[in-house]
């Protein structure tokens, strides 16, 4: 393979995945029902997950809100404690205030959990095409 078809391969798989994650994740019926019930239109995204001893991170975001609402939450698995980490302004809600309930918390998580493999891939991936389009 030469190196400008590796190239090529990298970003056409880095687009694929992005895809597929972006299908598996917004399309989780139970979590887009939530939103859509509270939320004029949006779009979400699991953008990060990760485990660090007793603890579970995971970053999400609502797209299609407004750029920038990027929600960050951290489990606690010994005590099965949710807690918001960074808190973007919502600005088109069909409440005043708007808060996730554990129950979606924990789909939320159980989604990011499935894909967290996908998840690791797709930033390496970006890693890599970002230094490809920088060199080339």
């Amino acid at each position: 393979m030469t190196t400008k078809e590796r190239k090529e391969f990298l970003i056409n798989l880095r687009c694929d995945l992005v895809n597929y994650l972006f299908e598996t994740i917004d399309d989780n019926p139970k979590i887009k029902k939530y939103f859509d019930k509270y939320l004029n239109f949006c779009t979400f995204e699991i953008d990060y997950f990760e485990e660090i001893g007793d603890f579970e991170y995971v970053q999400f975001d609502l797209s299609a809100q407004n750029t920038g609402n990027i929600f960050r939450y951290r489990h606690n698995i010994k005590t099965d404690e949710y807690i918001l980490t960074d808190n973007p302004a919502i600005f088109s809600s069909k409440v005043d205030n708007f808060d996730i309930s554990k129950e979606i918390l924990k789909e939320i998580f159980d989604v990011a959990r499935k894909n967290k493999t996908l998840l690791k891939l797709e930033k390496k991936l970006t890693e890599e095409v970002i230094k490809i389009k920088s060199i080339s």
